[in-house]
């Protein structure tokens, strides 16, 4: 199979072994080495010769090359340039033309590898895209798959690495733009373990590096490459330079690797805003845990106790990332009687649905009669996301019962179509309770500027959230006062539930940037659950003699349901300094972008969040202490870096490509839910985009495997249709 890998290569002590691996549920060719370690394509240590990696090849996906500084090697890889047939792109050929040197058809059959000899005019792999297609170009600091298929072509016949100076350099000045060469590149020199009798800190930054997942476009790769270099700046505490050595080194297996811009931006963003995130910013671990002093390799175990927030911050295509932190689901009191009865109501008993829905119901049922010391009511915007027939129904059906029995079925309602509907739901029930099943269908619905009724209902849900402690919010001033419609302090709560795909597809730049979206707090619950058998029965009697003891609480007296007099409840110095901790971060974290938007409302919440808690603890005596705080505290910051994560990669791109990426991707993902074939065809009409600008993003997802293609037969020609993998 490799007979035809010429000699010279076959000569290298430059070959590792690979194996496919998932990435964000994405298959990745990761090297090993043949001790079955991980395997760095900058570290000569983990190479070894031909014959070695061939003998260790049955038990893996294949064998690598792997491109070193100084060896006179370059390596070009022609991404997507075969179709079906083997038959070429004319760009692909004159390449091949230009150089005359070994190539081979890559595993994928789609791209071929070239090898060459002679010298790049940079020091830096590089990356450019090409009619369709991509080319990709590296003298270290990367491996090729090998196939041993080798590509005999019109244009190359050649069967042996060639010198190719002349072409290297037409190569460069065709497709290559010059860019500055990095003052700090140089050879790697793998670092020692050990420095006076402790394991040296770099050597345990490498490591860690090294066991790192690669950022791959379209799976969250500006977090994942975030939260990397805040570990190696504040983490290990190594410094800029260092870190950014070690970021490089890890960048070489990137899909696509990122500019050198880009790096040093993300560096110096970690030094300035990684080490906030947290007591210990984003590193579970202490000095000592990161000098220990054994000598071996970081084991599975130690990498884990390393590991930056990684099972809650990487993105998933489905919904947000990371299971939702056990010790949030107790809420002592009404909260949690409330919760539990609604999972037993559930066929689909969904604990976090369950929480939330207990949640919203005490926000109702407090709003207009209390308030923290500076002021803030117990209004929330709550977003559920869970799972197509995920028990979304339960918690909408037992908030429903409680406050139909209580004798206030007046005061929840459902989807608000217009602003004057809004308006007039207030003016009759001051404190309303919003259960907006599909609301992501809503959201998607705001999209349309010109419908002014829903965009006149956004403007409203933004000012009503401020406007909880108003002694007059006007949702509209008429000339005709009668007309007008004015509330006193009104407290509008909403429980929205939706399918994560829906809201994401309802979710835009501008939503994150206005500070609409900084108002939701939003969860996704996770999986969906095994199914139970449920027996009906109505609210356990605490729960709904709490209700009603709610119902007839009056702290402002008789006038109290015109003219509230709320109760203040009061905060402890252990809660007023958690909440202290949160606003800091909030303040650290605000900036011109989506990120300082959402971040800018988390104090906020948090402190409704504790005042919640606080009256489900208690009706009588409501006191905000540092339970009560830390719950609301870590239930914002969770929600917030997880909204974020997904955010980053699904809405909040400011790359014109990777908006577009996220528009097709979207695009086919609701097609397919829909179960309706998607063809470029009708992506060219939702778009309205040119034929070759849809036809380069729709190759780069299928390069980078977020995309598939099938032929769907029919009765003339087969069409191709689009499928989200």
């Amino acid at each position: 199979m490799f007979e035809s890998v010429p000699d010279e290569l076959k000569a290298c002590r430059q070959w590792v072994l690979w194996r496919y691996e998932g990435r964000g549920g994405k298959p990745t060719k990761v090297p090993y080495q043949v001790s079955g370690q991980r395997a760095s394509s900058v570290d000569p240590s983990h190479w070894v010769g031909f014959d070695e990696a061939i003998a260790a090849a049955p038990n893996w996906d294949g064998v690598g090359f792997v491109f070193a500084p100084g060896s006179g090697l370059v390596g070009i890889d022609l991404d997507d340039c075969l179709d079906e047939f083997r038959a070429i792109e004319p760009w692909a050929l004159e390449v091949l033309d230009r150089l005359g040197s070994y190539a081979e058809v890559s595993p994928s059959g789609r791209g071929i590898k070239v090898w060459a000899k002679g010298q790049l005019p940079t020091d830096r792999g590089r990356k450019v895209k090409i009619e369709g297609g991509a080319l990709e170009v590296y003298s270290q600091g990367r491996y090729f798959t090998v196939t041993g298929q080798n590509y005999v072509h019109s244009a190359n016949r050649r069967h042996e690495v060639a010198e190719c100076q002349v072409g290297l350099d037409w190569l460069a000045q065709t497709y290559l733009p010059e860019q500055p060469k990095h003052s700090t590149s140089q050879v790697y020199t793998p670092r020692p373990l050990m420095e006076g009798g402790t394991r040296s800190p770099l050597a345990r930054a490498e490591a860690y590096a090294d066991s790192y997942p690669p950022a791959i476009s379209g799976q969250d790769g500006h977090g994942v490459t975030f939260r990397l270099a805040c570990v190696l700046v504040n983490g290990f505490d190594l410094g800029e330079g260092p870190a950014l050595q070690i970021l490089e080194r890890w960048n070489s297996t990137c899909q696509p690797p990122w500019s050198e811009q880009e790096l040093e931006h993300k560096i110096r963003d970690a030094a300035s805003k990684g080490a906030q995130d947290g007591e210990v910013g984003y590193m579970f671990a202490s000095d000592d845990q990161l000098l220990d002093s054994a000598p071996e390799e970081c084991s599975e175990e130690e990498l884990q106790t390393f590991r930056p927030h990684l099972g809650q911050l990487l993105a998933s295509l489905g919904g947000l990332t990371g299971e939702f932190p056990e010790h949030l689901l107790e809420v002592p009191g009404f909260v949690q009687e409330t919760a539990s009865w609604i999972t037993s109501q559930n066929p689909k008993p969904n604990r976090v649905i369950s929480l939330l829905g207990g949640v919203s119901l005490q926000a109702h049922l407090a709003g207009r009669k209390v308030q923290d010391e500076s002021g803030l009511r117990t209004n929330l915007f709550l977003v559920v996301l869970a799972p197509s027939s995920g028990g979304k129904q339960a918690p909408q059906t037992c908030i429903k019962k409680v406050l139909s029995l209580a004798g206030m079925s007046g005061s929840f309602g459902g989807k608000v179509a217009s602003d004057s509907a809004l308006g007039t739901d207030l003016m009759e029930e001051p404190a309303k309770l919003y259960l907006w099943d599909e609301f992501g269908r809503w959201l998607k619905r705001t999209q349309n500027r010109r419908d002014l009724n829903l965009m006149a209902v956004q403007d409203s849900l933004l000012e009503l959230w401020s406007e909880a402690a108003s002694p007059a919010w006007k949702q509209k001033s008429l000339r005709d006062k009668k007309y007008s419609i004015e509330v006193c302090q009104p407290c509008l709560n909403m429980l929205g539930l939706t399918v994560p795909l829906r809201f994401w597809e309802g979710l835009d730049d501008e939503h994150l940037e206005d500070g609409f979206a900084a108002r939701f707090l939003v969860v996704d619950t996770g999986p969906r659950v095994e199914s139970q058998d449920v027996v009906a029965s109505d609210p356990p009697g605490a729960v709904l003699d709490r209700a009603m003891e709610w119902r007839d609480y009056k702290p402002g007296g008789n006038l109290a349901s015109q003219y509230p007099q709320p109760a203040v409840v009061s905060r402890t110095e252990g809660a007023a300094r958690v909440l202290g901790q949160l606003r800091e971060k909030q303040e650290s974290m605000l900036d011109d972008g989506p990120s300082g938007a959402i971040w800018g409302r988390a104090h906020e919440k948090a402190s409704k969040l504790a005042l919640v808690y606080a009256c489900s603890r208690s009706l009588e005596t409501p006191i905000i202490d540092t339970a009560a705080a830390t719950w609301a505290s870590d239930l914002v910051s969770w929600s917030t870096r997880t909204f974020l994560a997904k955010a980053t990669d699904e809405v909040a791109s400011d790359d014109w490509f990777a908006q577009r990426s996220q528009r097709v991707l979207k695009l086919v993902k609701g097609y397919n839910q829909r179960l309706e074939p998607c063809t470029r065809q009708m992506l060219m009409r939702k778009t309205r985009w040119k034929a070759k600008e849809l036809d380069e993003v729709l190759n780069t997802l299928l390069e980078a495997g977020l995309l598939d293609v099938k032929a769907m037969p029919t009765s003339g020609r087969p069409k191709t249709i689009y499928l989200a993998t």
